[in-house]
C-alpha cells in the first residue's frame, strides 16, 4: 500500500483549498445489445427467465421489477465476439421482444407471449448487469411455471404480530417463491400493477400476486367456507394455522374434508379416546375429523336408507390407506354388526389384499397397486351385514420389473424368506439360491418385519380359507418363482425354449403338468388337446404386422396373467363367504393408487413408466368425476328445480386431459386418408396403432405424439427421443414419461390368452386348484367378471363395434368406466382430500430432494399446488353460492313440524310450501338462505343446523318422557319373565321330586333303555338309503362337471370361430363401404372434369399463379395465427383477472347480502318492537283509564265515608245526650233512695249498685257492637265495589272469547266442510275400487277352486304314476338281473362295453356337431345373403365404372393438352432444381472454408491468449517510473479537489436542513388540516368508490371482451375464407396431377400393348416362314 504521509510530503500537495471535492464515481455502464436466437425442438430458444426486484437509482433506489435471463445449457469461459449477438449470458436483463417493450408488461401476458412464439427466430433487446451474474438458484424446470414468482422473501410466521401495524382494509397476502407474506396495500396503479410495502421496503408487483387477508380472529376456523375472504392464500393460511396447532383436519363444506398426514401421527389409543366423544353427536357440534365424517355417513344411511360413497383422493405417500383404516376402525367400534361377520374380519381382509397387491415404492414402503371398491352392506335396522370387495387395474408388471427397483409384491418376499422348511422342500424352493423375482431390494427386510408368516396364516384361518385353497396358492407362487428362474431364450417365441429346464420341471410338478405342456402353453399359446391355439383374432392382425413376440415376453405375460387370476380367485372367495344375497344399501370406500406427478420436483433422474401413465390417467378420471359431481350435476339439478345459481368452475376443464388420453379412433372406416390423418387421436389409440403397425416402434410413437399435438400446451418435447413431458392435474404438475418398451407391452400375447384354458386343465387334475379357481372358471351372475363382460359388450354396442388395436387399453378404459359408474349410483358422495405436507422418499440418501424448510410446519408451495390440483377454491365458492342441503317438502314438513305445534292453525294447511314459508317467516330467516324448487327445498347448511338445534330443544322433553316409558315397559317385561322363571323353577323342583321316587322302578329303567333303540332301528334304513342317494348324486355331479368343462371348451372354440366369421363379415362390410366411397369419389371426379372442360387453359395458369403465390398467404396465415394466439392469451389473462374480480364481487355481494339480511331481520325486529310499543301504550292508556275510574270511585268512597262519619258524630251526640239523661236519672234515683225508709236503704243501695254495674256493662257492649258493625259495613262496601269491577271485567272477557270462538267455529266449519267433501269423494273412489276388487276377488276365488280341483286331480295322478313307476322299477330290476346273468355267462362282454362307449361318444359328438352345424348354417345363410347383396352392388358398380370409362375416353383429348402444359411446367421445375443444387454446392464449399477459418481463428486466439498472459505477467512484475510519478501527482490533485467538494457539500447540507425543517412544519400543518377533512370524506365515500370502481372495471373488461370477440370473429372469417381458397386451389392442383398421371399410365399401357402386338405379329410371320421352308424341304426329300 502507498503511504498517505509520503504523498502529502511532496511539493505538489502543499495547497489546501476549502470545499474542494473529488468528482463523483460513474455508475457501472450496462451494455445494451440485440440478440437473435433460433428455435430448438428440445430447449426452445435456449434460455429461461424469472422475475427479480432490482433497486433503481432514478427512483431513489426503490425496488423495480425486471426480468432476468439465463442460458439453459450454462456457459463456461469468457464471451466470444462471434457469439455476442447470438447468445444469452448470465446477468442479462430483458427489455424488449421483437421490438415490443416488456418492461411495463404484465407477468402472465409475457409468459403466454413466450409460450406461443412459433417463429424460427426471435429478437431480444438485452441489457447486461454484471452484478446479477452470480444469481444461480434457478431450478431446472421452472422456466415456464406460472406459480414461481421468484420474489425471494421470508416465509410468513404463524404469529399474529404482523397484523398489528397494518389496518384491516389494507392487509393483503403476497405470494412469492418461499410461500406468502403479509403486506400493506399503498395504491393501485395502471396496467394491473400494485404498490405495496413489506416492512420498510416498497415493491411494485402484479395485482394477481396479492390476495385479500382475513381478520386475525377468523384464522384457524374449522370450516374454510366460513371465511370472510376466500382465496388460495387464505385457505392455505387457515390450514397452516390449524396444522401448527396440531389439528390435521379442516372442513371444506359438508361433504369435503382436507387431511394432512404428519410424521407424529397419534397412536391408536389416543384416537380411540375420540370415538366416544364423537359417537351420536350432531354434525354441527362435531370437529373436523375422519371420525366425524364416518358418524355423518352412518347417520345419513340410517335416516335415509340410501347408499353412501366415500372417495379418498391424493398422491402417493399422502396417507389415503391410513385414513381408510381410521374410517373402518370407527365403524368397527360404533356400528352394529350382524352374526355373519365379525368386525375384525374387515381389517384382516384389507391386510390380506395389501400383502398380495401392495409393493414398496419411492414414496412409501407399502403403496397400493390396484383400485379397490370396499363396500359394506347395511340392513334396514342399521346393522352391517357383510363385506363386498371389487378390485380393478392390478399392476402385475411389478412381478417382472423387480430387478430395476424395489417393486415386488409383499407376498413374494414374505413367501420366499419366511416359509417353513417343510413347505420349502415340498415346493422345491430350496433349489433356488438367489431368486430373480426378488432382485436386489433393501426394503424387503423392513417389509418382512411388518408382514409375518404367522400373521398371514391367522388371516387365512379367520377368513375361513380351506387347506386345499392355501396349498393351491402356495403351489402357484412356487411355480411363478420357478418359471421366472427358468427364464427363456431371446428371439421368436415359436423358436425359444427354457434356459434352466430343471426349474421348469419343478414348476410342472407343482402344477401337475409335464414340461412339454408348459412349453406349448407359454411359447405357442396352445394345449396338446387343441389343434388350434387358444388366442383371439387380434393375434392374426398382429401376425399381419410381420411382428412376433419374444420368448421372454411370452413367459412374462404368462406369469402376470397367472398371478392376476390367482388374485381374482382370492377376491372371489372372500365375496362368496361374506357378501349377503339381498342387499341394496352400501357404504362404499374407494381406494386407488395415487398420482406420482410430483416425482419431477425431486432432483433425481427418474422417469415414469407405462404403469404410472395408467395410474395418472385414473387420477385424472377421478378429478373429472369430482368436477362432474360439484359443478355439472349440481348445475343440472338447479336448472331442473328452476333455481338460478352461478357455479363458476375452474378455467381448465379436467375432461380436456382425460379426452387427450382416451379419445377413440372414429375415422377407421372412412376412405378419406386426409380425414384420418387430420383427426386427432388419443394417446391410447396412438400406442395401439403403433404397436400393430409393421414398422412400429417407441420412437415412432413419440414422434406421432408430437405430430398430432405439436401446438398443445399439455404435451412438450424432451431431450431424449423416447421420452415426452405431460402436464397433469390442471397443469400443476409435469411428469416425464419414458416410452421404452410401451409398444411391446401393449401387443397381444398368445400365452396370456391361454392362461384360462390352462387353469381349466389344471382344475380337472388337482382338487386344490379346482377349489381355488372355482370363482373364475364358474362365475356367478353377480360376480365382477360377469359384470365386466357385460360392460365390454355394452361399450362395443354403443361404439358401433369399434375395437381397439390390441385390447390392452380397452380393458383399462372399461374398468375405469365401471368404477366411476358404480360411484355415481350413490345418493350422496363424500370427498376426503389427502395432502402431503412435504415430499418424502424411502431412499436413504435423499439429499437431492427438494429444499424443505425444516422450521416450518409444511412446504407451502407444494401444498398450494396440491390444493390447486383439486380446485378447492372453486369447490368452496360453489358451496357458498349454492344450496347444499336438499329435502323434499313432505319430508321437511314431517321433520320440522314440531316447530309449529304452538300454532294449531298451520297444521291444517294442505300446501307444504305455504306452511314452510310461514315457518320461515316465524323464524325470521333471510330470503337469501333458502330457495323453493319444483320438488325440493334448498337450504344453506348453517340454516339447516340451526333448525336441527331448535328441533332438538323442542323434542327434548318428549324424548325424555318416551325414554321413561320405554324403561318402564322394559322393567315390566323383565319382571314378568322373572315371575315365569320362578314358577318354572317350582315346577321343575316338584317334577324332580317325583322323578326321584320313580327312578329305581325296573319297568321305567327298561323303558328308558329300549326307547332310543327303537328310533335307531327305524332310522338305519333311511340313513343307508340317503347315503346311497348321496353317492349317486356325487357321481352324477362329477360326470356333469367333466361334461360341463368339455362343453365350455367347445363353446370357447365356437366363440372363436364365430368371432373369426364376424371379422370376415366386417371385412366384407368394409370392402363394400370402400367400393361405395370410391364410387362417390369417381362421381366427384367426373363433375370436376366437366368443370375443367369449361375453364380451359386459363384455369391452369391461375392454378400456377396461385401455387406460386402461396408463400405470401402462408406468411399472412402465420402472422394471423400469431395474432390469434396473442389474443387468446390476452383473453385467458382477462378471464383470470375477471375471475378474481368476480370472486371479489361475490365476496362483496355476500357481505351486502348478509348486511341486507341483517337489515331485514333488524327491520322485522323493529316492527315487532313497534308493535310491542303500541301494545304497551294501549296497556298504559288502559291503566290510566283504570286509574281515573279508581280515583272517581275513591272520591265517591270519601264522600260516603264523610257522610257515615257525620252520622257517627250525630250518634255520638245522641249517645252523650243519653248519658246526660242517664246521669240525671241516676241523680233522681239517688234522691229517691234517700227519701225511702231508712230500713231498706242498705238493700236498695246494694241492688242499685248491681243494676248500675250491669247497665254500664251492657252499654259498653252495645258501643263495641256498634263499632264492629260500622267496620264490617265499611269492609262489605269495599268488597261489593271490587266484585262489581270484577264482574264487569269478566263480562267483557267472556264477550271477547265468545266472538273469537264464533270466528274459529266458522273457520272450522268451512274446513270441516271441505274435508267432508274430500272424504266423500275419497269414499266414492274407494267404493268404486272396492267393487272392482270384490269382482277380482270373486274371479280369484273361482281360480283358486279350479286350482284346488286340479291339484287334487294331480295328486291322484301322481299316486297312480307312483304305483306304475314302482311296477316298472320291479320289471327293470328283473331285466337287469337277467342281463347281468347273460353278460357274466357271455364271451362278448368286453366287446359290447367297448362298442357302447364308442356309441355314446359318437352320439355325443353327433349332437355337438349338429348344434354347431345348425348355428353355422344360420350364420352361413346370413353371410350368403350379404354376399349376394354385395355381388349385386358390385355389378351395379361395374356398370357405372363402364360408363365412367366411356366418359374418360371422351376427356382424353383434353388431358393431352394438359399433359403438354404439365411437361412445360416440369421442365421449368427441373431447371429450378438444378439451380438450387448449384447454390447448395456453393454453400457447402463456403461452409467448409468457414470451418477452416474458424479453426485458424481458434489457433490464433490461443496464441493471443498466451501472449497476453505473458504481457500481463511482465506488466505486473515491472513498473515504469515516469508513469508512476505522473500518477502520484494526479492522486494529490484529486485529493485536494475532494476536500473542497466535501466542504461545499457540508455547507449546502446545513442550509438545506434548515429549509427542510421549515417546509416540514408547513407540511404538517397542511396535512393535519387536510387529514381531518379527508378522513370524513373518505369514510363516507369509501364504499361508494369501491362499488363504482368495480362496476367500471367490469364494464371495461366487458368492452374489452366484446372487442376481442369481434376481432377474433373477423379474423376467423378471414382465415376461413383464405383456407377455403387455399384448399380449392390445392384440390385443383391435386386433381390435375392425378389426371395427368392416370393419362400417362393409360398411354404407356396402350403403347406397351401396341408394341407387344407388333412383336407377336412379327414372331408369327417368322414362324410361318420357317414352317413353309420346312414343308418345301420335306417335299424335296
Amino acid at each position: 500500500m502507498i503511504n498517505n504521509d509520503k504523498l502529502n510530503g511532496t511539493p505538489n500537495s502543499s495547497f489546501n483549498f476549502y470545499g474542494i471535492q473529488l468528482p463523483a464515481l460513474d455508475s457501472v455502464k450496462a451494455s445494451r445489445r440485440n440478440v437473435t436466437l433460433t428455435l430448438n425442438e428440445v430447449n426452445g430458444y435456449g434460455f429461461r427467465w424469472r422475475r427479480i426486484q432490482v433497486p433503481d437509482k432514478h427512483s431513489q433506489w426503490k425496488l423495480k421489477q425486471s426480468i432476468l435471463l439465463e442460458p439453459i445449457d450454462g456457459y463456461d469461459g469468457p464471451p466470444r465476439i462471434e457469439e455476442f449477438h447470438f447468445k444469452i449470458y448470465p446477468g442479462d436483463i430483458l427489455l424488449a421482444i421483437n421490438n415490443i417493450d416488456i418492461r411495463e408488461m404484465n407477468f402472465r401476458v409475457l409468459d403466454n407471449m413466450l409460450k406461443n412464439m412459433n417463429s424460427d427466430t426471435i429478437e431480444l433487446t438485452v441489457e447486461n448487469v454484471p452484478e446479477l451474474a452470480d444469481i444461480k438458484d434457478l431450478e431446472e424446470d421452472n422456466n415456464e411455471n406460472i406459480d414461481n414468482n421468484d420474489l425471494n422473501l421470508p416465509q410468513s410466521s404463524l404469529d399474529g404480530t404482523e397484523y398489528k401495524n397494518i389496518p384491516e382494509n389494507k392487509q393483503f397476502w403476497l405470494s412469492h417463491k418461499n410461500g406468502y407474506i403479509m403486506c400493506e396495500l399503498i395504491e393501485r396503479m395502471d396496467n394491473g400493477r400494485v404498490r405495496i410495502s413489506i416492512g420498510n421496503k416498497e415493491l411494485i408487483v402484479d395485482e394477481s400476486d396479492i390476495d385479500k387477508a382475513n381478520p386475525f380472529n377468523i384464522n384457524g376456523i374449522n370450516d374454510v367456507s366460513n371465511l370472510k375472504y376466500i382465496n388460495d392464500t387464505t385457505i392455505l393460511h387457515n390450514i397452516r394455522q390449524r396444522l401448527g396447532c396440531g389439528l390435521n383436519y379442516t372442513d371444506g363444506g359438508t361433504r369435503n374434508l382436507i387431511t394432512i398426514l404428519k410424521d407424529d401421527i397419534n397412536s391408536g389409543s389416543d384416537l380411540k379416546k375420540l370415538i366416544p366423544k364423537i359417537k351420536g353427536v350432531r354434525r354441527n357440534d362435531m370437529p373436523p375429523h375422519i371420525y366425524s365424517k364416518a358418524q355423518q355417513v352412518l347417520r345419513n344411511i340410517q335416516s335415509t336408507g340410501r347408499s353412501q360413497g366415500i372417495i379418498f383422493t391424493g398422491g402417493r405417500g399422502s396417507g389415503k390407506s391410513y385414513q381408510i383404516s381410521c374410517f373402518i376402525e370407527y365403524l368397527i367400534n360404533v356400528g352394529s354388526w350382524s352374526k355373519n361377520i365379525s368386525p375384525n374380519i374387515v381389517n384382516d381382509v384389507i391386510l390380506l389384499l395389501d400383502i398380495f397387491g401392495n409393493s414398496p415404492s419411492i414414496f412409501s414402503i407399502s403403496s397400493t397397486n390396484y383400485v379397490k371398491l370396499l363396500s359394506l352392506p347395511v340392513e334396514n335396522n342399521g346393522t352391517i351385514s357383510g363385506l363386498k370387495i371389487e378390485t380393478f387395474l392390478l399392476d402385475t408388471e411389478k412381478l417382472i420389473s423387480s430387478t430395476s427397483g424395489p417393486n415386488t409384491f409383499h407376498i413374494c418376499s414374505l413367501f420366499f424368506n419366511q416359509i417353513p422348511e417343510k413347505l420349502r422342500e415340498e415346493l422345491f424352493l430350496n433349489k433356488i439360491d438367489k431368486p430373480k423375482l426378488l432382485g436386489n431390494n433393501e426394503i424387503n427386510e423392513e417389509i418382512d418385519n411388518i408382514f409375518t408368516w404367522k400373521k398371514l396364516e391367522e388371516i387365512f384361518d379367520n377368513i375361513k380359507f380351506d387347506e386345499s385353497k392355501k396349498i393351491g396358492i402356495y403351489k402357484i407362487l412356487g411355480a411363478i418363482f420357478h418359471l421366472y428362474q427358468a427364464s427363456a431364450t431371446t428371439g421368436d417365441c415359436n423358436r425359444s425354449n427354457f434356459i434352466n429346464i430343471s426349474h421348469a420341471e419343478y414348476a410342472g410338478k407343482l402344477l401337475n403338468v409335464p414340461v412339454n405342456d408348459l412349453y406349448e402353453v407359454i411359447f405357442k399359446g396352445s394345449l396338446n388337446n387343441d389343434k388350434k391355439p387358444a388366442v383371439s383374432s387380434l393375434m392374426e392382425r398382429f401376425k399381419m404386422s410381420n411382428k412376433n413376440q419374444s420368448g421372454i415376453d411370452a413367459l412374462g405375460s404368462f406369469i402376470k396373467n397367472l398371478y392376476q387370476e390367482m388374485f381374482n380367485s382370492i377376491v372371489g372367495h372372500i365375496n362368496e363367504i361374506f357378501t349377503p344375497k339381498n342387499s341394496t344399501t352400501f357404504i362404499t370406500l374407494l381406494d386407488y393408487p395415487g398420482y406420482n406427478s410430483h416425482i419431477n420436483l425431486i432432483n433425481m433422474n427418474i422417469t415414469s413408466d407405462l404403469s404410472d401413465f395408467i395410474n395418472n390417467y385414473f387420477n385424472e378420471r377421478i378429478l373429472e368425476l369430482s368436477y362432474d359431481i360439484h359443478f355439472k350435476n349440481a348445475g343440472e339439478f338447479y336448472t331442473s328445480q328452476e333455481v338460478d345459481v352461478e357455479l363458476n368452475g375452474p378455467i381448465i376443464n379436467p375432461s380436456y386431459v382425460t379426452r387427450l388420453f382416451d379419445t377413440r379412433d372414429t375415422s377407421s372406416k372412412t376412405a378419406d386418408i386426409q380425414a384420418r390423418s387430420n383427426r386427432k387421436k388419443g394417446l391410447i389409440a396412438l400406442v395401439e396403432e403403433e404397436s400393430m403397425y409393421p414398422g412400429g416402434s417407441d420412437i415412432g410413437f413419440v414422434n406421432r405424439i408430437y405430430l398430432h399435438y405439436d401446438n398443445c400446451n399439455v404435451i412438450k418435447r424432451d431431450k431424449d427421443k423416447k421420452s415426452f413431458i405431460l402436464s397433469h392435474l390442471l397443469n400443476n404438475f409435469k411428469t416425464k414419461y419414458n416410452a421404452d418398451n410401451w409398444c411391446r407391452r401393449v401387443q397381444p400375447s398368445k400365452s396370456g390368452n391361454a392362461v384360462v384354458p390352462f387353469l381349466r386343465l389344471i382344475a380337472t387334475k388337482d382338487e386344490n386348484f379346482s377349489n381355488l379357481f372355482l370363482p373364475i372358471l364358474c362365475p356367478k351372475s353377480d360376480s365382477n367378471v360377469q359384470r365386466m363382460r357385460r360392460a365390454t359388450q355394452a361399450i362395443n354396442t354403443e361404439s358401433g363395434n369399434l375395437k381397439y388395436g390390441s385390447g390392452y387399453f380397452s380393458s383399462i378404459v372399461c374398468q375405469a368406466d365401471g368404477v366411476i359408474n358404480s360411484i355415481l349410483r350413490m345418493s350422496s358422495i363424500y370427498m376426503i382430500h389427502c395432502i402431503a405436507p412435504f415430499i418424502k422418499t424411502t431412499i436413504n440418501n435423499s439429499k437431492n430432494n427438494l429444499k424443505l424448510s425444516t422450521n416450518d410446519v409444511m412446504d407451502v408451495c407444494f401444498v398450494r399446488k396440491q390444493l390447486k390440483a383439486i380446485f378447492i377454491l372453486e369447490l368452496i365458492r360453489a358451496y357458498n353460492n349454492g344450496y347444499p342441503e336438499r329435502m323434499i317438502y313432505i319430508n321437511f314438513r314431517r321433520r320440522f313440524n314440531c316447530l309449529l305445534k304452538e300454532d294449531d292453525n298451520y297444521n291444517d294447511i294442505c300446501d307444504d310450501r305455504i306452511c314452510i314459508r310461514n315457518l320461515f317467516t316465524l323464524l325470521n330467516l333471510p330470503e337469501n338462505t333458502y330457495r323453493f324448487g319444483m320438488s325440493n327445498l334448498l337450504l344453506k347448511s348453517n340454516i339447516f343446523n340451526m333448525l336441527e338445534e331448535k328441533r332438538d330443544t323442542m323434542l327434548s322433553s318428549t324424548m325424555i318422557e318416551f325414554q321413561r316409558m320405554c324403561k318402564a315397559y322394559i322393567y315390566n317385561m323383565k319382571r314378568k319373565e322373572n315371575e315365569i322363571k320362578e314358577s318354572a323353577i317350582c315346577i321343575i323342583q316338584k317334577n324332580y321330586c317325583k322323578y326321584k321316587l320313580t327312578k329305581n322302578d325296573p319297568w321305567i329303567k327298561l323303558f328308558y333303555n329300549v326307547k332310543p333303540l327303537l328310533g335307531v332301528m327305524q332310522h338305519e334304513k333311511q340313513v343307508t338309503e340317503e347315503a346311497l342317494k348321496i353317492k349317486n348324486l356325487e357321481n352324477e355331479n362329477s360326470s356333469l362337471k367333466l361334461s360341463k368343462i368339455k362343453l365350455e371348451e367347445r363353446i370357447a372354440e365356437l366363440e372363436m370361430q364365430i368371432s373369426m366369421e364376424m371379422q370376415n363379415s366386417d371385412d366384407i362390410h368394409k370392402a363394400l363401404q370402400n367400393i361405395i366411397d370410391e364410387k362417390n369419389v369417381l362421381e366427384v371426379a367426373l363433375q370436376e372434369l366437366k368443370d375443367i372442360q369449361k375453364k380451359s387453359t386459363l384455369s391452369t395458369e391461375s392454378v400456377i399463379n396461385s401455387s406460386i403465390s402461396t408463400t405470401p398467404t402462408e406468411t399472412v396465415n402465420s402472422s394471423i395465427m400469431e395474432e390469434l394466439n396473442e389474443l387468446r392469451d390476452n383473453e385467458l389473462n382477462y378471464k383470470i383477472t375477471i375471475k378474481k374480480l368476480r370472486a371479489e364481487m361475490d365476496d362483496v355481494r355476500r357481505e351486502l347480502e348478509n348486511v341486507q339480511s341483517t337489515n331485514t331481520i333488524l327491520i322485522k325486529k323493529q316492527e315487532s318492537v313497534n308493535e310491542l310499543e303500541k301494545k304497551c301504550q294501549e296497556k298504559i292508556e288502559n291503566i290510566l283509564k283504570e286509574k281515573e275510574n279508581i280515583s272517581k270511585q275513591r272520591n265517591d268512597l270519601n264522600k260516603n265515608f264523610e257522610k257515615q262519619r257525620s252520622e257517627l258524630q250525630a250518634l255520638k251526640n245522641e249517645n252523650s245526650e243519653l248519658r246526660l239523661n242517664n246521669s240525671k236519672l241516676r241523680k233522681d234515683f239517688d234522691e229517691l233512695k234517700l227519701s225511702v225508709v231508712p230500713r231498706s236503704t242498705t238493700d236498695l243501695t246494694s241492688d242499685n249498685l248491681q243494676n248500675k254495674r250491669e247497665l254500664e256493662k251492657k252499654i259498653e257492649e252495645l258501643e263495641d257492637e256498634l263499632e264492629e258493625s260500622y267496620e264490617k259495613n265499611e269492609i262489605l262496601n269495599q268488597n261489593s265495589n271490587r266484585l262489581m269491577l270484577q264482574i264487569e271485567k269478566m263480562k267483557n272477557q267472556i264477550s271477547r272469547e265468545m266472538e273469537q270462538r264464533e270466528n274459529e267455529m266458522v273457520d272450522l266449519r268451512h274446513q270441516y266442510n271441505k274435508r267432508q267433501k274430500m272424504f266423500e269423494e275419497q269414499i266414492e273412489d274407494l267404493n268404486v275400487s272396492n267393487k272392482g276388487l270384490s269382482n277380482q276377488n270373486r274371479l280369484l276365488e273361482e281360480k283358486v277352486r279350479l286350482l284346488e280341483s286340479e291339484h287334487s286331480e294331480n295328486e291322484m295322478r301322481q299316486s297312480n304314476y307312483k304305483f306304475e313307476y314302482n311296477n316298472l322299477l320291479t320289471l327293470l330290476r328283473d331285466k337287469e338281473a337277467l342281463l347281468s346273468h347273460e353278460r357274466e355267462n357271455s364271451d362278448s362282454k368286453k366287446l359290447l362295453s367297448k362298442y357302447k362307449m364308442l356309441l355314446e361318444d359318437a352320439e355325443h359328438r353327433i349332437t355337438i356337431t349338429k348344434k354347431s352345424n345348425v348355428s353355422l348354417e344360420m350364420e352361413l345363410s346370413d353371410i350368403k345373403a350379404q354376399y349376394e347383396n354385395a355381388i349385386s352392388s358390385k355389378h351395379t358398380a361395374e356398370n357405372k365404372n363402364r360408363q365412367l370409362k366411356q366418359d374418360l375416353a371422351t376427356s382424353e383429348h383434353e388431358v393431352t393438352l394438359l399433359n403438354e402444359q404439365v411437361y412445360k411446367l416440369t421442365s421449368q421445375v427441373k431447371q429450378l432444381i438444378e439451380d438450387k443444387k448449384q447454390e447448395n454446392i456453393l454453400k457447402a464449399e463456403m461452409c467448409e472454408t468457414i470451418q477452416d477459418l474458424n479453426s485458424i481463428i481458434k489457433k490464433l486466439q490461443d496464441e493471443i491468449q498466451s501472449m497476453s498472459s505473458d504481457i500481463n505477467y511482465h506488466s505486473k512484475n515491472c513498473v515504469d517510473r515516469h508513469k508512476y510519478c505522473i500518477l502520484e501527482l494526479k492522486v494529490k490533485e484529486l485529493e485536494s479537489k475532494l476536500e473542497l467538494e466535501h466542504n461545499q457539500n457540508q455547507h449546502l447540507l446545513a442550509i438545506n436542513n434548515l429549509k427542510c425543517d421549515e417546509i416540514e412544519k408547513y407540511i404538517t400543518l397542511n396535512e393535519s388540516s387536510n387529514n381531518t377533512l379527508d378522513k370524513e370524506r373518505m369514510e363516507r365515500k369509501h364504499l361508494m368508490d369501491k362499488i363504482s370502481l368495480l362496476n367500471e372495471d367490469i364494464a371495461r373488461f366487458t368492452k374489452h371482451d366484446l372487442d376481442n370477440k369481434n376481432k377474433i370473429n373477423n379474423l376467423e372469417l378471414e382465415i376461413s375464407v383464405m383456407t377455403a381458397t387455399i384448399q380449392s386451389v390445392k384440390s385443383d392442383l391435386k386433381l390435375a396431377e392425378n389426371r395427368a398421371n392416370a393419362l400417362n399410365n393409360v398411354l404407356e399401357s396402350r403403347i406397351e400393348t401396341f408394341d407387344d402386338i407388333e412383336e407377336e405379329e412379327e414372331y408369327d410371320i417368322q414362324e410361318n416362314i420357317i414352317n413353309e421352308d420346312d414343308g418345301q424341304i420335306s417335299n424335296d426329300v
